[in-house]
């Protein structure tokens, strides 16, 4: 026979006890809950009455208040398999890595190259490194990308009577300037989002690599010079080492974003 549990709404099945037929009428044959445990009465009908059909009761709880609400739960769920549960969460969450180190690295890249920058802008003249750095650091004036800025804010006339080819190469400078700027600060924002954006480093990478390569051969790309003959002559005769160091930098930031674009996740073993 069944009934249902009138505390947890459980279907119970149960078996008739032997001496069933000698029970008087209305009797209440107590069972237990098997799934929250507590003892109900159930009615048992008359044997005559059950030959035929054996229907579903739902008799009253009498271990439970008449102001106790009856209503339908979930089964309850094991204590390990909730614990499970939280321990597969935080798997999950430590599955992926945060990106913070990337991020670092993209935000040294962006320093050094402001750094480049700030550096040749003091080396020009009447600048407060005019005359005072090492013959070694020649070439850093070339990443000068500050002072055309500022003569742009000053004097715009100027800067629009210079010839194209001198635009250009005033212009690179104060790009790559402006751009490893910008990376910095996006850098600085995803690592404290714990976020790494691989499209955005690479892409930003790439251009930044061109603009310092165009600073070193920007003479031959404009001006028409011989490669051999600038490499030897001008930058390493005239020791513009500088040149070389800013393009090399250009360079490793880019095959640091190449490695940078694997996945975040963590290998699980």
């Amino acid at each position: 026979m069944y009934t249902r549990c009138p505390s947890c709404r459980a279907q119970i099945s149960f078996e008739l006890p032997q001496s069933a037929d000698s029970f008087p009428e209305g009797y209440k044959h107590k069972i237990k809950c098997p799934s929250c445990g507590v003892t109900i009465g159930v009615k048992i009908p008359r044997i005559d009455t059950t030959a035929t059909v054996q229907p579903t009761y739902t008799p009253a709880n009498p271990a439970a208040s008449t102001q106790e609400p009856t209503y339908a739960v979930a089964p309850p769920v094991p204590a390990d398999t909730r614990a499970d549960k939280k321990a597969e969460k935080r798997a999950r969450a430590a599955e992926k890595k945060s990106g913070l180190g990337r991020n670092i690295c993209m935000m040294i890249f962006s320093l050094l190259f402001v750094a480049l920058s700030v550096v040749g802008y003091l080396t020009q003249e009447g600048g407060a490194l005019a005359g005072k750095l090492p013959e070694w650091m020649g070439g850093v004036a070339s990443f000068n990308g500050i002072g055309f800025i500022e003569n742009l804010i000053k004097d715009f006339e100027a800067v629009k009577a210079l010839d194209v080819k001198l635009l250009v190469g005033a212009i690179i400078p104060s790009a790559l300037f402006v751009l490893a700027g910008i990376n910095f600060i996006v850098a600085l924002i995803s690592a404290i989002g714990k976020k790494y954006g691989r499209a955005w480093n690479l892409i930003v990478s790439l251009l930044i690599a061109v603009l310092a390569v165009f600073v070193l051969l920007g003479p031959v790309i404009l001006g028409g010079a011989q490669f051999v003959d600038y490499l030897m002559n001008t930058v390493i005769g005239g020791q513009q080492y500088f040149l070389f160091v800013g393009a090399g930098l250009g360079i490793l930031q880019l095959i640091f974003a190449l490695i940078f674009l694997a996945s975040l996740k963590k290998k699980v073993k």
